[in-house]
């Protein structure tokens, strides 16, 4: 089988973004008890807000392999958080998907958003 890589990025920006833009919708739909949980570790409404338009709209981004090195580092960043605040010493089962959406987040930095995006290609000047 010949290997695309291509392909395989745009498989992992649409699981990415299928898990952002889920809890980023989940969030925007239910910010009262959003607000709350953040609240109760001493976080401002204000982060709650941010965190939820940071997912959607970073999670969109990403599907569509928009500012994908932006919305990725903003997304690993939610993830980095999101693990020290819920409590890193729960150990790594706790925090399974986090640590999986902060490397594959971080992989999309590295690699770019791939050949099938809306991103405008940067043509090489030789």
């Amino acid at each position: 089988m010949k290997k695309n890589n291509d392909v395989g990025i745009l498989l992992i920006r649409i699981a990415v973004a299928a898990i952002f833009l889920y809890a980023g919708i989940y969030k925007l739909t239910n910010m009262d008890m959003v607000v709350g949980f953040f609240g109760s570790m001493g976080l401002a409404p204000f982060w709650a807000y941010l965190v939820a338009i940071v997912e959607t709209l970073g999670g969109l981004a990403v599907l569509l392999g928009a500012f994908i090195c932006s919305s990725s580092a903003l997304l690993a960043i939610i993830m980095i958080v999101a693990i020290f605040t819920t409590g890193i010493s729960k150990g790594f089962s706790a925090h399974e998907l986090e640590i999986v959406m902060l490397l594959a987040s971080v992989a999309l930095m590295f690699t770019g958003a791939g050949k099938y995006s809306i991103a405008k290609k940067k043509t090489e000047v030789v």
